[in-house]
């Protein structure tokens, strides 16, 4: 899946072409090598999170996807999916694409550096959840 995505750049507001592509090992490399050690200095949440380990329940299961925003060659953000377990709150029949896992690159957010690199990755990510589930019409 290749899919192109607009991201706003930090520093002058201006959109760059990025794009949307299922997660590589070169995407988990970066996870370990540059994003965790940025977010471990801020003790994010998110700084001992098993990529690796969501990417391998994509590749073996129908029922998780797993992607990247991508600018440049360089992961602007994860996103780990499923897909088929997962019901509506308000109407009980009614499924839903449910987000297992939802990540910015550190460089990304203003915890870390102002003005961040990108602005709306996870914005980005979470309405690319909501049309893959429109996608396998759930609605």
């Amino acid at each position: 899946m290749q899919q192109p995505v607009q991201l706003v750049r930090g520093q002058d507001n201006r959109i760059v072409e990025a794009l949307l592509i299922d997660l590589t090992q070169s995407h988990l490399d970066a996870f370990d090598t540059l994003w965790r050690p940025l977010l471990q200095r801020i003790e994010a949440e998110d700084k001992i999170w098993d990529w690796v380990v969501k990417k391998r329940i994509s590749l073996s299961s129908d029922n998780f996807e797993s992607f990247a925003i991508e600018y440049e060659g360089v992961a602007q953000g994860l996103l780990a999916i499923e897909t088929q377990w997962h019901r509506s709150w308000v109407t009980p029949q009614q499924q839903l694409v449910y987000v297992e896992a939802i990540a910015s690159a550190p460089w990304n957010r203003t915890r870390i550096q102002q003005p961040p690199a990108f602005r709306g990755v996870g914005t980005l990510l979470l309405n690319f959840a909501r049309r893959r589930s429109l996608q396998l019409g759930y609605g």
